[in-house]
């Protein structure tokens, strides 16, 4: 509901900025319908309206806030980043990537400097690079908690926890990913859409599955009243993972395909990766308890 209303704004604040020809404007414009259409899971057009706020914003004009607290072609930078990394397009993710720390270092303000840190650390970890994502976000984190920024901070929990889970420090993952009491307050457009889902693959990792899918459950229903349609592929995958778990092969099926087919769909080729290998792993299970039934008829 809220992302689509804010999606609708968006796309006519781009129509006045477009009639108005005020540069500015349609930059900032866009770097709003990007936002707007990645909550909404369509990364695809995310890409093209960032890449192009990003575009605007070159020369004289990459270092400007417009309407935010850091430079807008880096907040709009680490967004793109952010957007093709779900896309899997890592290359040009990379490239984005050096456009903003460019952009930032010419800004030459704490927003944008940490804005820009915490999309090379978005990348590392979508590339499993965790050593050096880790030590990064340790660092921010610290410097956010002594700023006070609590909204900043719960953010790098969330990545942080899933760098931890990647690294094979599932512990540390749950302690991070699990939601704080004072997290309720912050807008929920300010905290990672996927903590949860995060969260959840974790448990899994721990043995909880029955919990893991108890948050799967709740946050399947929740994304989908936002319309997060790329947040449901995210979750659909773990969903496969939790049944798979508990040696629900009917179930793993179906939740792995529910998800390859979303993320086909929306051009999420990590997740479409995640879901074919899961399937995989069902195909065999299933052959293997084919070959049981048989030997012992």
């Amino acid at each position: 509901g809220e992302n689509r209303q804010a999606t609708a704004a968006a796309r006519r604040s781009l129509e006045v900025a477009e009639e108005s020809g005020d540069l500015r404007l349609r930059a900032l414009a866009l770097f709003r319908l990007g936002l707007g259409v990645y909550a909404l899971g369509d990364y695809v057009g995310a890409a093209e309206a960032l890449g192009r706020s990003c575009d605007l914003l070159s020369g004289d004009l990459r270092a400007e806030r417009i309407g935010t607290a850091g430079a807008t072609s880096v907040l709009g930078g680490g967004y793109l980043v952010a957007t093709l990394c779900e896309l899997g397009r890592y290359e040009e993710a990379e490239q984005r990537l050096a456009e903003a720390i460019a952009a930032a270092a010419s800004a030459r303000d704490i927003y944008s400097i940490a804005a820009a840190q915490i999309a090379r650390c978005m990348l590392a970890i979508a590339r499993g690079d965790v050593a050096t994502a880790i030590p990064a976000l340790e660092a921010l984190l610290g410097a956010a908690k002594a700023a006070g920024i609590a909204a900043v901070s719960f953010y790098l929990e969330t990545l942080l926890g899933r760098a931890k889970f990647i690294a094979g420090d599932i512990e540390a993952a749950i302690g991070l990913l699990t939601e704080k009491e004072e997290a309720r307050s912050v807008p929920q457009a300010q905290l990672h859409g996927l903590s949860n889902v995060w969260l959840a693959e974790a448990k899994i990792a721990a043995g909880a599955v029955a919990d893991a899918e108890a948050l799967l459950k709740r946050v399947d229903r929740e994304m989908t009243q936002r319309g997060a349609a790329g947040g449901l592929a995210h979750c659909w995958a773990v969903k496969g993972k939790a049944a798979l778990a508990r040696g629900n092969l009917p179930a793993a099926q179906a939740a792995f395909a529910r998800g390859l087919d979303q993320a086909t769909v929306l051009w999420m080729r990590p997740v479409a990766d995640t879901c074919r290998e899961g399937l995989a792993e069902v195909a065999a299970g299933q052959q293997a308890a084919a070959l049981s039934t048989t030997a012992a008829g």
